[in-house]
């Protein structure tokens, strides 16, 4: 806590409050750009215009048109054959939160993570959580143009308390009592952080006391939902979004929420992984239609983003593509191949059925119209930056979202739930040019993403060949084997 305290007092002087726009992603090319006869995708309505001039100059669009269009653009682009869209959002990142030093945190972003993001078309991030001075800085280097990356918006340090089974999280401020919550919160707000981020072990008194603290300052707050709170409560006490297919939104379908829900947190503490999947399907069998229906509502009616984080859960060696595991760096791989022992000691009925009630829950929330958000959690784990996006947008579909719905998750609805629609989230003149080449429709099928043809990140232009440069520049070589050891099952969501 002394050490969160401090960084923030040295932030606060260094760090201006964040503009409407946030972080850009790297300083523009001089001159214009101008790619024609492109398709454009219009992500607002699923709409296919084709044959369009689309000029970029400096870091904004500035006109789009019918035809091929007499201009003195600098860069020429042929769009023929191709489709441009919208750079893409991961709502839900942690790029800074190894316990390492902050330089080697800061070099790891910046040359492995932030390339492997731009080249999967990945043009924003929020951050989650991560070291506060490390996240500060990465995101001042990036809005100053000394780093190459994606936009982002982040949260600095969470706020937690004291785990009854493991070590607090590296990057955690624990507060136990609501004073320490408001000093948290102003301490944060001072550094600059962009919203507040609270997790699963706060107290009632103490979560409420940092939701009061977070709207004196204007700072969304956001997080896991915790089971002395109901859902519910917490939306109507200002939480306005909610990360990862809590078993709390199983619970909040069910009679006697909260009880069911801490009476679940005492047996995830003696069963592990197991129990919390037997649990999760137990509650969400016994849920009760009409209790359920209110709850999505409420959050919709609230304009609550709700990001499932479905890799998360779908850590299965069988179900990452060779791309993705060629692209794991080796202190990721390693990571990985304890989150694949975490699966393995899961019989294949239990992991089949954490799938079907993750995508259950979602396929509720969204037939109730609540805002869904894409994100991956990464890169922790088994999730490599930008790919495992790519996998979140296809496992939304499973969900009962359509291929457009699923590209919405990640380019409007971002721009929308942050506030930034009138900059970004579509590819519309006058505003900013993050922005993806494809070589083939991604309404038809999400495929059509996995290796764009070139990625503008605020204006700046990166073709194939140059994104591809960068990852294979990256100080971490790809690693191409997971080898799995004999490792204890941890207890984690």
């Amino acid at each position: 806590m002394i050490r969160h305290a401090l960084a923030a007092a040295l932030l606060a002087a260094a760090s201006s409050s964040c503009s409407r726009l946030p972080t850009a992603g790297g300083l523009p090319t001089n001159g214009s750009t101008e790619f024609r006869h492109v398709a454009v995708i219009d992500v607002a309505t699923g709409a296919v215009l084709p044959d369009r001039t689309v000029l970029v100059s400096g870091n904004r669009i500035v006109s789009i048109a019918s035809g091929e269009q007499a201009s003195a653009a600098g860069t020429v682009i042929d769009g023929r054959g191709k489709f441009l869209m919208p750079g893409m959002w991961d709502m839900h990142m942690h790029v800074a939160t190894l316990p390492d030093s902050t330089t080697s945190l800061n070099a790891r972003a910046r040359s492995t993570y932030f390339p492997r993001l731009l080249a999967a078309g990945v043009t924003g991030i929020r951050d989650m959580g991560s070291w506060l001075d490390s996240i500060v800085e990465l995101r001042r280097e990036v809005r100053t143009g000394a780093t190459l990356g994606p936009r982002m918006v982040v949260a600095g340090s969470l706020l937690d308390g004291k785990s009854p089974w493991s070590p607090p999280t590296p990057h955690a401020w624990i507060v136990e009592t609501p004073a320490q919550a408001k000093f948290a919160v102003d301490s944060l707000a001072r550094a600059g952080v962009d919203f507040i981020k609270v997790h699963d072990l706060l107290a009632r008194d103490v979560f409420f006391a940092a939701v009061a603290a977070a709207r004196t300052h204007g700072l969304p707050l956001v997080g896991h939902m915790r089971p002395n709170v109901p859902v519910t409560e917490a939306v109507a006490a200002g939480q306005r979004g909610i990360e990862h297919v809590a078993i709390e939104l199983a619970a909040g379908c069910t009679s006697n929420d909260t009880g069911r829900a801490n009476a679940f947190y005492g047996a995830w503490i003696k069963g592990g992984w197991p129990a919390y999947v037997r649990e999760t399907r137990q509650l969400w069998a016994d849920r009760e239609p009409a209790r359920c229906a209110a709850m999505f509502a409420g959050l919709r009616d609230a304009g609550v983003g709700f990001t499932p984080t479905l890799v998360l859960r779908m850590q299965d060696s069988s179900l990452m593509s060779v791309a993705e595991r060629s692209e794991l760096t080796p202190s990721a791989a390693n990571q990985c191949a304890g989150t694949l022992n975490d699966w393995g000691a899961l019989a294949d009925s239990l992991r089949q059925a954490s799938y079907e009630t993750a995508f259950d829950i979602v396929r509720a929330a969204h037939a109730a119209g609540v805002r869904i958000l894409a994100g991956t959690d990464g890169p922790m784990g088994c999730l490599a930056p930008g790919r495992s996006l790519q996998r979140e947008l296809v496992a939304l579909t499973r969900a009962g979202l359509s291929p457009l719905e699923a590209i919405q998750s990640a380019t409007i609805e971002p721009a929308r739930f942050m506030g930034f629609a009138d900059s970004l989230g579509t590819v519309e003149a006058h505003k900013v040019a993050d922005l993806v080449l494809l070589d083939a429709n991604p309404l038809l099928s999400l495929s059509a993403l996995v290796r764009p043809a070139g990625v503008m990140a605020n204006g700046r232009w990166l073709s194939r060949e140059e994104l591809e440069k960068r990852v294979r520049g990256s100080s971490e070589p790809h690693s191409t084997t997971l080898q799995l050891s004999n490792t204890t099952p941890r207890n984690h969501r």
